[in-house]
């Protein structure tokens, strides 16, 4: 995604401003656990709802930018105007089982992919959203083929492969 054009175009639209860049491991993630109980094996949790799931078409056709709730930054992103309805279903269900079971969640889901994060007080979203309305892009499609679980900006603990169903 590095070396397409409207990238490069949302790197110069936002030139002035404080941003890191994402640079690889572009993902959507579904939940973050603040905590969970002692007892409760989270990857279980999981794979229950990921052992059967086949891959999936996603079409990500949206920039825009969000304020984490934390106020530490804001995130400059990329999402689908209409996205799957079984991936939608598919993290609910994952998220509500993870709640039912005490884990604590830290944020609502928000379908994105982190471009870039933006340390810069200076710009709020409505004037970052306004700046980036310029970028010309055309919307993509991939495929969702692997979960992952993992400790935040850490190590994997498991994987799941959509095309086979397996457990890496």
């Amino acid at each position: 995604m590095l070396n397409v054009q409207w990238y490069k175009n949302l790197i110069n639209a936002l030139c002035r401003v404080n941003t890191r860049w994402q640079k690889g491991f572009w993902h959507i993630t579904a939940a973050f656990l603040d905590d969970a109980p002692e007892d409760v094996d989270v990857a279980s949790i999981i794979d229950k709802h990921l052992s059967k799931v086949k891959p999936m078409m996603i079409t990500l056709d949206t920039l825009g930018v969000f304020a984490i709730p934390s106020g530490q930054s804001k995130i400059v992103y990329l999402t689908s105007s209409n996205p799957p309805s079984e991936l939608l279903k598919l993290i609910e269900n994952i998220r509500e089982d993870l709640r039912n079971t005490g884990c604590t969640l830290s944020m609502e889901f928000k379908l994105h992919v982190t471009l870039g994060r933006i340390f810069d007080d200076d710009y709020d979203v409505p004037t970052l959203q306004t700046m980036i309305e310029e970028v010309s892009h055309s919307p993509f499609s991939c495929t969702l083929i692997e979960a992952d679980y993992r400790e935040f900006r850490g190590r994997e603990l498991q994987s799941w492969y959509f095309y086979d169903s397996t457990v890496r």
